[in-house]
């Protein structure tokens, strides 16, 4: 695959400004994908090449460019360290160079943006231009090739890419003169229905949350928990014994834990949010005013959920609990001394390890409910 990633200004000297916008052509942009992607395939394994093409019904010639895409919930641009990889289409021959040291150096460059805030989500802005206002070299042709990639949690099946906005530029007698071309056509992308979701703690943080798309078995070294009630400041686990699709987790490991899962997806159970009852998860990133989310505190050697100060955006595949409380925190309990995994219980019977109800270690000075050698105790 060409790697070839180019980061622009977005400033285009002024020129789209300049023109007569609002002029008619028939001319018009198309898209093409070369592939299917595959949800949850990270790096450029998983890129599916996109290429923007002009089609040049009217002969005429253009000397920039601008136009959105829209992508679907899921699926993005593919971008590596903060650079997106939106580029000119160089081998098509619509643009022309010149050569310096054997090096071809094109007249033509090309800026982007990706959800700014006056074009909102999913929403890739992409614009070319030449200082000198050199021509195309051709009516029709590839311009720009994009790559895309999809999360885990893309839904399976045809997906729409739309094209919005597209203003075409040429120049007459000296002036910037700009067609909207109103005709243009999206196209349809295929995700594949077969997932790979990563999962990743880190022996620091211990704790997390998660919605896999598929039915899956719990990796070994990951505790499963869904959430079976709250009682004042106390949030109660259940442990589950395998991972099930659309469904919202808390997860634990001692050690931490990097790995993947593969499973295929059922379409059908697709929505925004799932969850019935208090732990609820996203399947699209979700903006929450009101809730707890589960935090591991640098401070603190517990996770505890903690209340949302403000608005917050909880990315695909993370969790909130959906409760109201005066508490600022909530403690983590379970539901029965079971819900200690086995490792956790063989090291209280072998190394006299002490547990509060929480499943933490602690010392022999702590006051309340301790776990030792499998039984519950008091300590005052």
């Amino acid at each position: 695959m060409k790697k070839f990633v180019i980061s622009f200004i977005l400033s285009c000297c002024g020129l789209f400004a300049m023109g007569q916008a609002g002029t008619a052509t028939t001319d018009y942009l198309s898209l093409e994908a070369e592939d299917v992607l595959m949800p949850g395939v990270s790096g450029d394994e998983g890129c599916v090449l996109v290429s923007v093409n002009l089609n040049g019904l009217e002969s005429r010639k253009y000397t920039a460019y601008s136009f959105e895409l829209v992508f679907p919930e899921g699926i993005d641009p593919y971008c590596e360290d903060g650079d997106y990889w939106v580029m000119l289409d160089e081998d098509s021959g619509m643009y022309p160079y010149t050569k310096k040291a054997g090096k071809k150096i094109y007249t033509h460059s090309v800026s982007y943006s990706y959800e700014a805030e006056s074009k909102g989500p999913q929403t890739l802005v992409v614009t070319c231009y030449s200082s000198n206002n050199d021509l195309l070299t051709d009516v029709t042709g590839s311009l720009v090739q994009i790559y895309m990639v999809a999360k885990s949690w893309a839904k399976p099946g045809v997906q729409n890419i739309a094209v919005k906005n597209v203003i075409l530029t040429t120049v007459d007698n000296d002036k910037a003169v700009e067609y909207d071309a109103t005709d243009h056509i999206d196209t349809n992308v295929t995700v594949s229905n077969t997932a790979v979701l990563e999962i990743n703690l880190t022996p620091e943080n211990q704790w997390g949350t998660i919605v896999c798309p598929f039915d899956a078995t719990i990796p070994t070294g990951i505790d499963l928990f869904t959430v079976s009630g709250k009682t004042n400041d106390n949030v109660t686990l259940k442990r589950e014994s395998s991972i099930k699709a659309y469904t919202p987790y808390v997860i634990r490991t001692e050690s931490g834990y990097v790995g993947t899962i593969t499973g295929t997806v059922d379409a059908t159970k697709y929505t925004d949010i799932v969850g019935t009852g208090l732990l609820l998860g996203a399947v699209e990133d979700q903006t929450v005013g009101v809730g707890y989310v589960l935090q591991k505190k640098s401070t603190e050697s517990v996770a505890k959920f903690y209340v949302l100060g403000e608005s917050l955006t909880i990315p695909a595949g993370k969790c909130w609990l959906n409760t109201t409380s005066s508490a600022k925190e909530l403690n983590i309990v379970f539901d029965d001394v079971t819900e200690i995994s086995e490792n956790e219980y063989n090291n209280c019977k072998v190394k006299n390890v002490i547990y509060n109800i929480a499943g933490q270690k602690v010392g022999n000075d702590y006051k309340g409910i301790v776990i030792q050698e499998g039984k519950k105790t008091l300590n005052k």
